[in-house]
C-alpha cells in the first residue's frame, strides 16, 4: 500500500490528497473516517508547506482542467442565439481558453525540467486556473485545479522557513 500524502491546507488543517477528488467526494469522505482506503490512488505531494507545486502538476492535470472548462463553455452556448452578444462573449472566452491551453500544454510537455521551466509552468497553470475560478464550488470541480504558489518543494520550504523565522 502506498503511504498517504498529507497536505497542509491554507487554514492549517491537514488533509489527504486523492487523485481526481472532487468537492463532492471530499465532502462525502469528511462524513466517514477521513482516512483514504487502500484502493484510493494518492497524489504524490512533494511538500508539507503548501498545497500543490508546479512540480506536482502533470500534463494530465492540464488536460483535465481544459476539458472541464470546455464542457462548461459548450453547455453555456447551448440555446444561445448565434448572432447575439452572449454567444460572441462565450466564443471569446473559448478562444482565450484554447490559446491558454496550447501555451500551457507546451510548457508541460517540454523537457528537461529546469527551474525556469517550472516557473513557466507555474505562470501558465495559474493563467488557466483563473478561467475556472467561477466553478470552484461545483461538486465536480477538483481541488487540484487551484493556483500554485511555488515551483517545487524546496521553494515552498524556503518560504516556510522565512515565515517561521519572522515569528
Amino acid at each position: 500500500m502506498e503511504q498517504p500524502s498529507v497536505e497542509v491546507e491554507r487554514d492549517g488543517w491537514a488533509s489527504w490528497s486523492l487523485i481526481g477528488e472532487t468537492n463532492q467526494e471530499r465532502r462525502s469522505a469528511a462524513v466517514g473516517t477521513g482516512f483514504p482506503s487502500e484502493t484510493d490512488r494518492l497524489v504524490p505531494v512533494t511538500t508539507l508547506y503548501s498545497n500543490l507545486t508546479a512540480e506536482d502538476l502533470t500534463l494530465g492535470d492540464v488536460d483535465a482542467l481544459v476539458s472541464y472548462l470546455t464542457l462548461r463553455l459548450t453547455k453555456a452556448k447551448k440555446g444561445v442565439p448565434y448572432d447575439g452578444e452572449a454567444y460572441r462573449a462565450l466564443r471569446t472566452v473559448e478562444y482565450l481558453l484554447t490559446s491558454q491551453a496550447e501555451d500551457t500544454r507546451t510548457v508541460f510537455a517540454a523537457a528537461p525540467v529546469t527551474k525556469d521551466l517550472l516557473e513557466a509552468r507555474l505562470r501558465q497553470w495559474n493563467k488557466v486556473t483563473r478561467l475556472a475560478y467561477a466553478w470552484q464550488q461545483d461538486d465536480d470541480y477538483s481541488h487540484r485545479w487551484g493556483p500554485v504558489r511555488h515551483r517545487d518543494a524546496a521553494e515552498a520550504a524556503e518560504e516556510a522557513a522565512r515565515k517561521l523565522s519572522r515569528l
